[in-house]
């Protein structure tokens, strides 16, 4: 190949000699001055919009290819330094597939020193010597086949598993398969072209949880569009010793089994698609298929039920990554819990279909993107669904069918006002907020308030509808529980941003009022080298809603 600038270049000289005007120019005589002087302006033009968009491949490519040594730096890393259960942060399931993903999209962009350690790390077990920085095995495997998958063992070596092992993983395997692709209607992971004997999906027992593994899948063969099959990895006994007893071993290998299984799917519908999806909605598929487990509450600290202001699409720092944003697969889909007698949700299924790689029916489009179009498909609009979403997290247990029973966390309020017949009035204030992020603030009405007649007002100046601003009221009064009774309602905005609440506001009788706003945007400039939605960077974010609560007496 040659070198990126030497391709510059001839990609500009081609283009310009195949261009009809290139060829008149050269053809022009003095006669015909005016007329090559306007075919100059023409080749000029041609010429500036060849070499912007060379020079937007070139920037493509770099951006690809630090992308992809990066996850080389990741994989091996990881894969050389281990993570021993005891350093490992209780319940911590730090998840290897997206990294494996990012080196199989990526190995195009690496140089052939960096290529074949990249292969090496997306070897299978079963590859032995050729996996020398993964988890190859180091004697002759055997395999055990069900109807769907195949499991691979060995009966010595630190990676040694039991019969008894294979016999549960076949059938907790088969379990999975049968409730999201036979029933669930999901796409079946693609077929491997025979990689491990026939092409059932093949699925490796191996000493993974001295690395902080408890489960792998890795894309392969890449088919139409970035449709992709792949193999997965799980632990060869889920050891109380490295995993700890706060599951059986049987859950353990059940959620892994749900979680990573889901991506295999998802592989068949894009392996490139954005983090967040990916992790959110396999996290949210192993709570539909053991909703008994329960192992993904704890990925709730870093959620939006803890941190509102926080965007959707971005990971949570230290423990959760992109998989808390696992509540907002689970709201929606309780929100629209048609499930076609699928036995699943059909909504996160449409996201999926309409989010895969170049097909006829569903041209591609982005997670964000086809998330809005599959709500709009049921009647409604995204950042509607968002500000709704963002209202519930501060009431999750009325909000969420487990909400009460696994003890789900309040979102905080970003401030709290007392207002009284001596303070009326918050003073203006402003919330500048990132994409896709709600914002609450309480008013609590003050022990003088006591006549029937006190309401509070709160004009809001937001951005505009289209951009997403929404804004929404809850009232909770005392209705002799301890919990009290809240409703909550639609603050009318015009097409500018600008709208008035009121509510009662009699101390005794209201407990609070809470506004609650929202930045519902959705607009990217893709393809930027983030983690974010399309890859993109939001260009949402910074929007800024005035808001000012004064009470009064009628």
């Amino acid at each position: 190949m040659p070198p990126l600038r030497s391709r510059f270049a001839a990609t500009v000289t081609a283009l310009a000699l195949a261009t009809p005007l290139g060829l008149a120019s050269l053809a022009a005589g003095p006669a015909d001055a005016a007329t090559t002087a306007q075919v100059g302006v023409g080749v000029g033009a041609t010429l500036r919009e060849a070499g912007a968009a060379a020079s937007a491949r070139v920037s493509t490519w770099n951006a690809g290819r630090r992308a992809a040594e990066a996850a080389l730096d990741r994989a091996q890393h990881r894969l050389a330094a281990g993570r021993p259960a005891p350093a490992r942060p209780v319940g911590d399931r730090s998840d290897f597939t997206l990294t494996l993903r990012a080196l199989k999209v990526g190995l195009r962009y690496l140089d052939p020193g960096d290529r074949a350690a990249a292969r090496s790390v997306l070897a299978r077990p079963s590859q032995g010597v050729n996996d020398p920085n993964g988890d190859g095995y180091r004697v002759k495997p055997r395999r055990s086949c069900s109807t769907h998958v195949c499991v691979w063992r060995v009966t010595s070596t630190s990676d040694k598993a039991s019969r008894g092992q294979v016999a549960l993983t076949k059938q907790v395997m088969e379990h999975v398969w049968d409730r999201i692709v036979t029933q669930g209607g999901y796409r079946a992971p693609r077929p491997d072209r025979g990689r491990g004997g026939d092409n059932r999906l093949d699925v490796y027992l191996a000493d993974i949880g001295d690395d902080g593994l408890f489960g792998y899948c890795a894309p392969e063969g890449m088919a139409s569009g970035r449709s992709a099959s792949g193999y997965c990895v799980l632990d060869n006994d889920f050891s109380p010793d490295q995993f700890g007893a706060s599951q059986t071993v049987t859950a353990n290998l059940e959620v892994t089994a749900a979680h990573e299984f889901f991506h295999a799917v998802q592989f068949a519908y894009d392996v490139d698609e954005d983090d967040w999806f990916m992790e959110g909605t396999a996290m949210w598929m192993e709570d539909e298929i053991y909703t008994d487990v329960n192992d993904n509450v704890r990925y709730l600290q870093g959620s939006q039920l803890t941190t509102p202001t926080r965007s959707l699409d971005q990971a949570a720092n230290g423990l959760g990554g992109p998989y808390v944003s696992w509540i907002f697969w689970r709201y929606l889909s309780e929100t629209f819990d048609d499930d076609g007698g699928t036995g699943l949700p059909l909504v996160v299924r449409d996201v999926w279909r309409r989010a895969q790689a170049y097909t006829w029916a569903y041209p591609r489009t982005y997670s964000m993107r086809a998330l809005g179009r599959a709500v709009a498909a049921r009647g409604n609009s995204l950042a509607n669904v968002f500000a709704r979403f963002g209202e519930a997290n501060r009431h999750p247990r009325d909000a969420y069918t487990e909400g009460e029973q696994q003890h789900y966390p309040t979102a905080p309020a970003v401030s709290r006002y007392r207002l009284s017949g001596s303070v009326t009035s918050t003073g203006e204030k402003v919330a500048t907020m990132a994409h896709m992020t709600n914002y609450t603030v309480v008013l609590l009405p003050g022990s003088d308030l006591t006549a029937a007649g006190w309401v509070v007002r709160i004009p809001v100046n937001a951005p505009s509808y289209a951009r997403g601003a929404r804004a929404q009221i809850s009232v909770v009064v005392d209705d002799g529980t301890g919990a009290g009774k809240r409703t909550r309602r639609w603050v009318p905005l015009d097409k500018y941003g600008n709208g008035v609440a009121t509510a009662q506001f009699r101390y005794g009788h209201v407990r609070r009022v809470e506004l609650t706003l929202t930045n519902a945007g959705q607009r990217y400039a893709c393809n930027r080298a983030t983690l974010l939605s399309c890859q993109g960077t939001p260009l949402d974010n910074g929007l800024k809603t005035y808001f000012q609560a004064t009470v009064r007496e009628r």
